[in-house]
């Protein structure tokens, strides 16, 4: 065997234990990840008062940047909402525990955002993450793909959102697919102009399984976009579905 050949056999091994490692460290984070959320939903989380199922001040033993709890009916969608005071995509790779990893993160909100949901536009990140193999799940927004079925769509389109003082459930109006841009840099989110144009844009996305409801929504409104990535994982484009608020307790 020639030198240049031991080499190039001693760096193919490298790459695959690389890649075996990255594989096995991403099933762990997603399993701790797994774990810490349904540890604090099946021990913690108890009614603190008459609506709230959700126990914040257990859920800030695990990390107190835990600002609020989504909930989307009929899919795997019940999870904490993360929002670092320092730094934007935080989340992106951490889980609630703040262990660093490539997948599966957390669900989060950016700085641009307040925390209190009051903004005309909250917009909340969340990977789409499916795991192969025999641990095959999805997690995070990976169940946001639902909404590409029209049907599945008409038929849920409630999305809860549960913090320490109040439930804000909302209607999901568009599910569509979105260029990869962040849109507070393209849009003015707290002007009525700029929040019109982004408005504007959910319904001249073209996409070929986009979908919307008959629901007319306004700059009086105040809506969330849950935003992730695309069924195929092109990276020029990214999945909305956003949802008007309709109900504050």
């Amino acid at each position: 065997m020639t030198q240049k050949r031991k080499i190039t056999l001693i760096i193919l091994g490298i790459i695959v234990v690389s890649c075996l490692a990255f594989i096995i460290h991403s099933k762990l984070a997603s399993r701790n990840s797994e774990k810490a959320i349904n540890t604090i939903k099946k021990e913690n989380i108890k009614k603190t008062s008459v609506n709230i199922p959700i126990n914040f001040e257990a859920a800030w033993e695990v990390n107190q940047d835990i600002i609020a709890w989504i909930k989307i009916p009929n899919t795997k969608i019940d999870y904490p909402i993360l929002q670092n005071p320092d730094e934007d995509n935080y989340y992106l790779h951490r889980n609630i525990e703040r262990v660093k990893s490539i997948i599966p993160g957390s669900i989060y909100i950016n700085l641009n955002n307040n925390a209190n949901l009051t903004d005309n536009n909250t917009i909340i990140y969340g990977h789409n993450f499916r795991m192969s193999g025999k641990d095959s799940k999805n997690s995070m927004f990976c169940d946001l793909e639902k909404y590409y079925d029209k049907t599945f769509f008409e038929e849920n389109q409630e999305i809860i959102i549960y913090t320490p003082k109040h439930i804000y459930t909302y209607e999901i109006f568009a599910a569509v697919t979105y260029n990869n841009k962040l849109i507070p840099a393209l849009y003015n989110l707290d002007e009525k102009d700029g929040y019109q144009n982004f408005l504007d844009s959910l319904y001249n996305t073209n996409g070929k399984k986009d979908n919307y409801s008959d629901r007319i929504v306004t700059v009086e409104d105040k809506i969330i976009t849950l935003s992730t990535c695309t069924i195929d994982q092109n990276h020029n484009y990214r999945y909305l579905v956003t949802a008007v608020l309709v109900k504050k307790e």
